[in-house]
């Protein structure tokens, strides 16, 4: 019990600390969302989306969960796991910035969006700096202090948005304001990192190698979800006009305040489900049902008050121009239900060390997915586009819930 209810404190913290993270930069693009209207949010949801397939490049998320995965097994590994992480962060962001310019150079986007899409992804590539300390607070039992400097961050951040918009700032000042609370949030994490005794070592080539390759299997599903979170983005632009893009993107921020709080939770899990698959292969803890049930109740939460509410936070967050997005909301709202359950299940597969299979289940929801969206979005557009979110969500939910029940990971 006394596991459970430390599971608990931990998940309200992360939670908190998730939201200022990720939660962040939804609210910002809400925020530019509902001051400049579908058009130029539209533009602004391409460049996100853009900036989005190129951070692909620097392993999302795989050398972090490496790293979890070492700290979590033998605490002795943490200063080399940050070291290794942070320098493979450092060289595959370089890789990441050249491969951007070059797209840049040859796409036929027009000046004004180009200078936007790079000044977002140099703040976007900073803000990928703080994800490593964010699971070095997780490993270390220390939630509050994620929480506490992520939740500064934010404050600071829509602070200065909120002041901009409301002096009619231009989008260019308000994506140069989020290079700069990104550099202040990441000379706080380096501090906190010093107090906590951590120094960083040079890492050789053999080290990173092995690092990197044990990354792969982790940064594989990852790189799955930035693809199919951006997918849809992409072929509304390539297919529809830039206000449509507008308000299916908004919709979507909404939407994925809930996909923020379940990966959070689920997340909160991962330390403990590796420690006990690592030393018991049965589950005896019952960890894995503990999860299901959280995740279940938060799906049936979150996606029934975003159905009966969607007229209200459409119009209310977003404004009477978004009112066709109320139709795309409603239906979204029903993969959330999936989209939550999938969370926690995916952990489950990973943490058992069945990271193979999750990567091919997932791969199978990507190709849903365009399959569905290459379909439905010439017709329906937006609508279209959410139907296909939720077709591809709930073939997801039935493939790895039935994996886990045949692994008898649930059991």
């Amino acid at each position: 019990m006394e596991k459970i209810d430390t599971i608990f404190k931990n998940a309200t913290l992360l939670v908190v600390a998730d939201a200022a993270t990720k939660g962040s930069m939804g609210i910002l693009a809400l925020m530019i969302a509902r001051f400049f209207g579908p058009q130029l949010y539209g533009q602004y949801a391409t460049a996100s989306a853009v900036c989005g397939i190129f951070l692909m490049i620097t392993g999302i998320g795989g050398f972090e969960q490496e790293f979890t995965r070492r700290g979590s097994i033998d605490r002795g590994t943490l200063t080399k796991g940050l070291s290794l992480n942070l320098q493979l962060l450092l060289l595959t962001s370089f890789v990441a910035t050249i491969a951007l310019i070059i797209y840049l150079a040859l796409s036929p986007y027009s000046i004004e969006l180009v200078g936007i899409t790079l000044l977002l992804w140099i703040a976007l590539t900073i803000n990928r700096f703080h994800l490593p300390f964010r699971h070095l607070g997780l490993i270390l039992g220390q939630p509050g202090i994620v929480a506490i400097v992520q939740g500064i961050g934010l404050f600071f951040l829509l602070t200065v948005i909120l002041s901009l918009l409301l002096n009619n700032a231009s989008l260019k000042s308000v994506v140069i304001a989020q290079i700069g609370v990104a550099v202040g949030i990441t000379v706080v994490w380096f501090y906190w990192m010093r107090s906590r005794k951590l120094t960083l070592m040079p890492s050789n080539f053999a080290e990173m190698k092995v690092f990197f390759k044990h990354s792969l299997p982790f940064a594989a599903s990852n790189l799955l979800w930035v693809g199919y979170f951006n997918f849809d983005a992409f072929m509304l632009s390539f297919l529809r006009t830039e206000a449509e893009v507008g308000i299916y993107s908004a919709v979507y921020r909404i939407i994925a305040i809930s996909y923020i709080i379940g990966y959070a939770v689920s997340n909160t899990f991962t330390p403990l489900l590796f420690k006990q698959f690592h030393a018991s292969v049965d589950n005896s803890d019952g960890l894995g049902k503990v999860l299901l049930r959280i995740m279940a109740f938060l799906s049936i939460f979150m996606g029934a008050g975003l159905y009966f509410l969607a007229p209200w936070f459409v119009m209310s967050i977003l404004g009477m121009e978004y009112a066709e997005g109320i139709v795309i909301m409603e239906i979204l709202s029903f993969s959330v239900f999936f989209r939550l359950l999938n969370f926690g299940l995916s952990e489950l597969l990973t943490t058992s060390g069945r990271q193979t299979l999750r990567i091919k289940l997932e791969l199978s929801l990507l190709l849903v997915n365009i399959i569905f969206n290459a379909v439905l979005i010439p017709y329906y557009g937006g609508v279209g586009a959410a139907i296909a979110t939720l077709g591809a969500e709930a073939i997801l939910f039935f493939l790895v819930f039935f994996s886990c029940k045949k692994f008898s990971i649930l059991n």
